[in-house]
């Protein structure tokens, strides 16, 4: 396959696939062969596509696409958004991500810092040759393949105190953000009150200084079941924490280790639970089988496996590297993934990996890591640029938002809250327990229909087992 057209000589170029590519003829969407493109407003992916050419086979963050049509003539560029997905919101060891002298403390598994390489015995100047270290315009990797970018040019990522500027020379877009080869470590203050707020030293981000009083609620776990707090006197805090004075007392500020462990160590363990119990344990979501790679995983179907499905409809799907093979007792990886069935009729159904990581902070205080939408560690913008404008992280406040939503949709309160205030506004100011029984269990799990006389009623999922509580009079 023909790789991606080469960008002008002093330029990079924008990520745009080949013609011969898949992504190309889904985004063009030409009616036949030899047709212009029709230019299709909104594309969505129904399946994973195999890409063509190094730019899209190892393309890190992507923003835009561009689309060139060599028929009809033409260029369109598309937004690329990305299925909802959250990250965990505290790194144990990460990497600075720089822009001259500002600095920042990101997750080098995430796609958000560029890529700028340093000559080994000069690691304050970056090379500045448009090398391989950016496969197109204002691209975001990981910190591993920025390192493994430089490392093909004999060239290393750049170091402390590194003063020349990122251009689209030396690195992927002007004032970017790019890879440092300097450790960092990012602290928890936990507040009077049990909320923790994230501390960046490195950054100028006011959300992440001390005292910022930027903070969140965490479930608190471990063997304490609580969160640390200074001693009566405000001089000491437990475990490997020291005091941080604020308006409100004295909190404690706190070094932070992850561990990683399965939710669930054999197929065994989850009999005799129901889906919410699961839920509770792995808490961790993922994307459905079929978006991974083909073969990666595959459905379970021993006894036990079966036997698991049939008692709480959780289908168990294996990590084939992992070599599990889901005998009842046998033990189940961290990539072991979970078909959770819909919390209410008409709901999505839910993937949820085998993993918990949890947060220590010493002396038995610990937490679930929190997960968050938005970005926080290592991403904050302050060049006021297009290319990095915090408007691209638009979409994921709206997957937040679609989250709250479904969440409080689907609560176990929300629907005995509504329908008593519906059936108080129209039908009755004091409904019986029976008569909210039956139209809270509609709402959860019914639909409404027309009666021929005009009159609605509600009928249950169960109704055929449950006459005479399938009609509800509004």
């Amino acid at each position: 396959d023909a790789p991606a057209p080469a960008p002008p000589a002093g330029r990079r170029g924008r990520f745009e696939p080949s013609p011969t590519s898949a992504l190309y003829k889904a985004l063009c969407a030409a009616p036949r062969a030899g047709a212009a493109c029709s230019w299709p407003p909104r594309v969505v992916l129904s399946s994973n596509l195999q890409c063509t050419g190094e730019q899209e086979c190892d393309a890190g963050r992507v923003v835009t696409v561009k689309i060139v049509d060599a028929v009809g003539g033409g260029t369109k560029y598309y937004t690329y958004k990305n299925v909802p997905c959250v990250r965990l919101a505290i790194i144990e060891e990460g990497r600075e991500v720089r822009r001259g002298g500002t600095r920042q403390c990101g997750d080098p598994r995430a796609p958000f810092g560029a890529t700028m390489c340093c000559a080994p015995k000069d690691l304050r100047r970056a090379v500045s040759s448009f090398g391989g270290e950016c496969l197109f315009a204002n691209e975001k990797v990981p910190y591993a393949v920025a390192e493994r970018r430089c490392a093909a040019q004999n060239l290393t990522l750049c170091g402390d105190r590194v003063y020349s500027a990122p251009t689209l020379t030396n690195s992927c877009a002007e004032r970017v953000y790019g890879w440092a080869a300097l450790p960092c470590q990012v602290h928890v203050q936990v507040y009077p009150s049990g909320r923790i707020g994230l501390v960046d030293p490195l950054t100028r981000d006011s959300l992440l200084q001390p005292n910022s009083n930027n903070f969140f609620r965490v479930r608190w776990g471990g063997t304490r079941r609580a969160a640390p707090t200074a001693s009566a006197d405000g001089t000491s805090c437990p475990g490997a924490c020291t005091v941080q004075p604020t308006i409100e007392g004295a909190s404690c500020m706190c070094n932070a280790t992850l561990t990683t462990a399965a939710a669930f160590a054999t197929v065994d363990a989850l009999l005799g639970l129901g889906t919410e119990e699961v839920a509770l344990r792995a808490p961790l979501g993922t994307v459905a089988p079929d978006v991974h790679d083909a073969g990666e995983y595959v459905e379970c179907d021993t006894w036990a496996c079966d036997d698991v499905r049939k008692a709480t409809g959780i289908s168990v799907w294996l990590h084939a590297a992992s070599g599990d093979d889901g005998e009842g007792a046998s033990p189940l990886s961290q990539q072991t993934l979970f078909a959770v069935p819909p919390r209410r009729a008409g709901g999505r159904p839910r993937y949820l990996l085998n993993r918990v990581e949890t947060v220590s902070l010493g002396d038995g205080y610990d937490f679930r890591n929190p997960p968050s939408f938005l970005p926080l560690l290592g991403v904050a913008v302050d060049g006021g640029r297009a290319w990095d404008s915090p408007s691209l992280w638009r979409h994921q406040a709206e997957y937040e938002t679609e989250a709250l939503l479904e969440h409080l949709g689907e609560h176990n309160t929300t629907a005995p809250f509504v329908v008593y205030r519906l059936l108080q506004n129209m039908v009755t100011s004091n409904p019986s327990p029976r008569y909210m029984r039956r139209v809270v269990r509609a709402f959860r799990e019914g639909v409404v229909r027309l009666n021929n006389d005009g009159s609605y009623r509600a009928r249950s999922a169960d109704a055929d087992a449950d006459d005479g509580a399938n009609v509800v009079p509004f």
